[in-house]
Parts: structure tokens; C-alpha cells; sequence
């Protein structure tokens, strides 16, 4: 949640991670992270906005309108990395992205 406390290990919308890779890092294979309404925002120009590291999640948008949730990449293609996999392990949903600065 863009305004969740910060709080890991993020179980509530009131401790809720403030960015999505810190909520995917702390979630389990398997798990649903769920992104309430808000932008959210790559840390830095030509950075991956999330990194997945070799376990199967789901990123879901909490409205399901992809336009309540956005992934904005400043200018910059969005990238959601998947990395030690040969494909992608995951996905998204109810969630939307964009490059304009």
C-alpha cells in the first residue's frame, strides 16, 4: 500500500509494504501480494520496478481495475524480472503500467 506503515512482515493494509519489492521479497512462493490502489514507482530511472528471485507469485491489484493500480516506470520501459528462471513464474493482475515521465 502506498500509504501502509512499513511495517514487515507487511500482513495487514495497516503494516503494509510501501513499495512492491519489498512486499515480493518478504512473500513466500506461492503467495498473492496484493497492491492497493496508488503509483507505484521503479526506485530509480532505468531500474526494474520488481525483481522476482526463482518463486512463483501473483501481483493483483486489490480493485481489480488495472486503473486504480499503476506501475510507472518514469519514462522507462517497465520490467517485471523473474530472475533464476527461465520464464516468467508468476503473474499480474488487476494492475496497470506506464512509461511517461
Amino acid at each position: 500500500a502506498t500509504n501502509g506503515g512499513h511495517v514487515f512482515p507487511y500482513t495487514s493494509w495497516e503494516t503494509a509494504a510501501t513499495n512492491i519489492q519489498a512486499a515480493v521479497t518478504a512473500a513466500t512462493a506461492g503467495a498473492t501480494v496484493w497492491l492497493s490502489n496508488g503509483v507505484y514507482a521503479a526506485a530509480a530511472s532505468n531500474s526494474t520496478v520488481v525483481t522476482i528471485n526463482n518463486k512463483p507469485l501473483t501481483l493483483r491489484g486489490a480493485s481489480g481495475n488495472p486503473a486504480d493500480v499503476v506501475i510507472d516506470g518514469a519514462g522507462d520501459e517497465i520490467e517485471m524480472s523473474w530472475v533464476n528462471s527461465s520464464e516468467p513464474l508468476g503473474t499480474v493482475s488487476g494492475a496497470a503500467s506506464r512509461t511517461v515521465a
